[in-house]
């Protein structure tokens, strides 16, 4: 009996260290993102009506990414993100529910490449320990599909980077969008769809950027943060299905040479069969390559093909 209880007694201090340990951790960031959301002189980014910058700080998750297509230039994914910013208005006020959100200042933050998008929207307050101004906390959860400029030159080993762009109605002068240093940038590998043809990267690229206003001069620039996941295309399918096979036929014009100069007809025979052979070969392949505008690296190697096997005809007659 005794034994049993100094050993739930034990548990318990275990259980009680582990959930300090914790706190101790959350106090931490709380003070971190408190400190970050100060500029960099030491005054109070915010006021009653802030006449300079407001900065806002941002953590994104980017998971469910799926639906990579390089013809549309779209992929699917799901984005769930926390915002961090100051209301000098809730001065004093320490509980969500004595707030009315819909009256007060809001970074007015949204997507800027969507072409669908669902979105749901949780606010909270965080206290900052010796402050009366608490730290407003939003979270977001956004299933979207977004437009992204794919280059396509280097296909099929192609680099591709996928960009979800957070834009604020409020210009630069206003509002100022940052990392939050504090937390991680997450991206979940586990529930990526299209691993079969792409492989992404552990990390996601988050930088801020602004955007011109060309109707507004008065405004001028408008703060942009992109959140970028970066996918590399698997090139097994197009190395054993084309490259290997132009390989192939490239090497079986040269057997041509194995005739003797005098049956040229011969000789011909067999480059224009192996030439036709690489016209219907082009054919069936165009059906998997992207429709562009510019050449890609897999058709410059097929109009190397091309050219080499020219010059052997040249060669094989002369």
């Amino acid at each position: 009996m005794y034994k049993t209880t100094m050993e739930d007694n034990e548990n318990l201090t275990k259980s009680f260290q582990g959930l300090e340990t914790k706190l101790d951790k959350v106090v931490e960031e709380v003070k971190h993102i408190n400190s970050y959301l100060e500029s960099s002189s030491g005054s109070k980014w915010c006021t009653k009506k802030p006449p300079g910058q407001v900065r806002v700080l941002i953590t994104p998750t980017l998971f469910s990414l799926r639906d990579v297509d390089t013809v549309k230039q779209e992929f699917s994914a799901e984005l769930w993100f926390e915002i961090f910013y100051k209301d000098p208005n809730l001065k004093g006020v320490t509980n969500r529910a004595d707030v009315d959100w819909d009256d007060q200042w809001d970074p007015r933050i949204e997507l800027r490449n969507t072409v669908t998008v669902e979105s749901v929207t949780s606010q909270n307050l965080i206290p900052v320990v010796g402050e009366d101004v608490p730290i407003v906390h939003e979270f977001r959860k956004v299933k979207a599909t977004f437009k992204a400029d794919m280059d396509l030159k280097d296909f099929p080993v192609d680099h591709q980077k996928l960009t979800v762009q957070l834009m604020s109605g409020w210009p630069l002068k206003r509002v100022e969008l940052r990392k939050n240093y504090g937390s991680i940038d997450n991206i979940s590998k586990d529930d990526f769809a299209d691993a079969d043809q792409w492989q992404l990267s552990d990390y996601l690229e988050c930088k801020p950027d602004t955007k011109s206003n060309g109707q507004s001069k008065t405004f001028g620039e408008y703060p942009v943060y992109n959140i970028i996941a970066h996918v590399q295309r698997r090139t097994a399918f197009y190395m054993w299905n084309t490259i290997l096979i132009l390989f192939i036929i490239m090497a079986l014009s040269f057997t041509a040479f194995s005739i003797p100069l005098e049956e040229h007809k011969d000789r011909l025979g067999i480059i224009f069969t192996l030439l036709l052979t690489t016209v219907a070969f082009k054919l069936v392949v165009s059906q998997y390559l992207p429709t562009v505008s510019y050449l890609t690296l897999l058709v410059r190697t097929q109009r190397s093909a091309f050219s080499g096997r020219n010059m052997t005809v040249t060669n094989k007659i002369s």
